[in-house]
């Protein structure tokens, strides 16, 4: 039962990637906004938190902590934990923002510069799943 749950957590990280990227596109898309909606960058921000808490429960009740390789047990978690934090704090920073279109590039940054950590997460662990490192 327990590898549904890691086989889960590792298709959703693809699917994660997948929202978080999207979003990102259409922040920057959109032009002609009249009012920065933080809501819309509300759902990579919930999907990004689902993941990481999946996987913090993952790696405690799998013992990950004793893993061999160091990009699963120290880096690929600490990659997540740094998507989650710098999504919530960009959000943050563009519900502050003066103008409109400087909100939403911000909180598209955010969601780019997320997606590089949860890409190299992913990577991490599909590394050292193979023994890399």
């Amino acid at each position: 039962m327990f590898e549904v749950f890691t086989t889960a957590h590792q298709l959703l990280g693809y699917l994660v990637a997948l929202v978080v990227l999207a979003f990102a596109v259409v922040g920057f898309a959109e032009r002609r906004a009249t009012a920065y909606e933080a809501r819309m960058f509300v759902i990579p921000a919930i999907a990004i938190d689902v993941q990481v808490l999946g996987g913090l429960a993952i790696y405690t009740i799998g013992g990950y902590w004793d893993h061999p390789s160091w990009l699963v047990r120290i880096l690929h978690p600490l990659l997540a934990i740094s998507a989650l934090v710098v999504t919530h704090v960009m959000i943050a920073r563009a519900r502050r923002a003066d103008a409109v279109l400087a909100a939403r590039r911000t909180a598209s940054i955010g969601l780019l510069l997320a997606l590089m950590l949860i890409a190299g997460a992913i990577a991490a662990v599909s590394a050292g799943v193979r023994g890399a490192g």
